[in-house]
């Protein structure tokens, strides 16, 4: 999807995945977004992140991070 005015657009290019609370996640309010300037680049996936390396998320902001993965085509 794009939002955005005639002179700047965006594409989302995260997911939709609960974000918010990090504890209990209910509401997606964290995403990633790119300028649609025509960049050679595909995304590749997308997701939300709950621990990392045994680091549990929650114990460190109320947030959960949004990760993408992009390609140069």
């Amino acid at each position: 999807s794009s939002i955005g005015r005639s002179y700047l657009l965006v594409d989302l290019i995260s997911g939709t995945d609960a974000t918010y609370p990090s504890d209990k996640p209910k509401s997606c309010i964290d995403y990633i977004f790119c300028l649609n300037n025509k960049a050679k680049v595909k995304l590749t996936g997308s997701s939300v992140i709950s621990s990392l390396e045994g680091l549990e998320m929650a114990e460190n902001s109320d947030h959960l991070p949004v990760l993408v993965l992009l390609r140069y085509k």
